[in-house]
């Protein structure tokens, strides 16, 4: 998927996803999915995807939601450190320290 945001262009088939989180509501049937990635160039945007059902007269509709966000270095280290996310490159976090046992260590 490729789209504009403020003038510049991000395409999730040429970048890279570096990290992700999912989350499925079964009650509600609806599930999202926002993941990280890092462009060609270095620049880090979010797609965030969102599925669910809208009860309409003669049963449920599918809908799709989607958006991408730009995001600068220190939005990424408060992404990653105010969600819970699946790394998917170690190499673009490997800065990120392993937890001890004396508990966790944010990211500066």
């Amino acid at each position: 998927m490729k789209r504009a945001v403020k003038g510049f262009v991000y395409d999730t088939k040429t970048s890279t996803p570096v990290a992700q989180w999912s989350q499925y509501i079964e009650d509600e049937h609806r599930g999202a999915t926002e993941v990280l990635y890092k462009t060609r160039t270095g620049a880090f945007f979010t797609h965030f995807h969102e599925e669910f059902r809208v009860k309409k007269r003669k049963g449920f509709v599918e809908k799709t939601v989607d958006f991408f966000d730009p995001m600068t270095p220190d939005e990424v280290r408060k992404w990653l450190n105010e969600t819970d996310v699946e790394i998917l490159d170690d190499e673009t976090f490997s800065e990120l320290p392993e937890a001890s046992p004396l508990g966790s260590v944010l990211v500066n």
